[in-house]
């Protein structure tokens, strides 16, 4: 029963507490940078809010938040942050500045997920390498950093899925019931499934086959970026699903927000030979 016990938390401790690799924190810090900066800065967000109530209460939300000038405020820290210049605390400061820009209705979920990614990520110390620090200080002193803001990345995405496959994991969504009336009734769905097909040009699915096929899918992802063996092909599937789902309905930057989290799996963020190689 030790050994056991000793066992589970020599994993744990690993699953938590093992040496990132620095080079891969890096290429990350940037692309997120990217990443934020096209999703919250899009140019043809809708004005629409979510808990407009609250916002028109005090009255705050129009006048200060989507202005122009706000917008550049909050774009200073994601810049600073993605050249690695202090990306911790200008991490944080980003965090709370973009907070306000999460409300706004088609981009909130997607906005959302960037926002606890770089909460996440901003708790690693991330300019050890591919920064402006690292490009003008040669003899930087490198020190190993933990793994578990990445793990919290992971399971961010996870659960994702598993809130979306768990929603859907209805009699009335497997049949394609629900699908057929919410293509009628909401204005982001590209096709009309009314008539219990969907029509892909080289293939017809029916509907309830859809429903099937999107919760088994969506389950299916929950798992497969876990196994390190099916990451590759998780990931090829994940994309292959996101692409068909964009065809079916518009869900904003969601999708590719989701494809980029992938590469919180697909990283080899325990690969020891590029930190000794700096």
């Amino acid at each position: 029963m030790e050994n056991y016990k000793s066992l589970i938390t020599e994993k744990f401790n690993k699953f938590l507490f093992s040496e990132i690799n620095l080079f891969y924190v890096g290429i990350f810090r940037i692309l997120l940078a990217i990443i934020i900066l096209i999703v919250f800065f899009y140019v043809n967000a809708s004005s629409q809010i979510l808990y407009t109530n609250f916002y028109k209460y005090f009255e705050i939300y129009d006048t200060y938040i989507i202005t122009n000038a706000y917008l550049c405020l909050a774009a200073i820290p994601v810049i600073l942050f993605g050249l690695g210049i202090k990306p911790r605390l200008f991490g944080f400061i980003s965090v709370v500045l973009l907070f306000p820009l999460i409300f706004q209705y088609g981009l909130h979920i997607s906005r959302q997920m960037l926002l606890a990614t770089l909460l996440f990520f901003s708790f690693i110390k991330s300019d050890q390498v591919l920064s402006i620090k690292s490009i003008l200080n040669k003899n930087i002193n490198i020190t190993s950093q933990p793994i578990w803001p990445v793990r919290l990345i992971q399971i961010q995405l996870s659960v994702l899925y598993l809130i979306n496959a768990a929603f859907k994991s209805t009699p009335e969504f497997i049949s394609g019931e629900v699908l057929k009336g919410l293509s009628i009734m909401l204005p982001n769905f590209k096709v009309d499934l009314s008539s219990g097909f969907l029509d892909l040009g080289f293939i017809t699915i029916p509907v309830a086959m859809l429903g099937i096929a999107t919760v088994v899918s969506e389950y299916y992802l929950v798992v497969g970026f876990w196994v390190k063996k099916l990451r590759i092909f998780t990931a090829i599937f994940g994309i292959v699903f996101h692409i068909i789902l964009k065809q079916v309905v518009d869900i904003g930057f969601l999708d590719y927000v989701a494809v980029f989290l992938y590469l919180a799996f697909l990283f080899p963020w325990d690969s020891k030979y590029i930190n000794k190689n700096i």
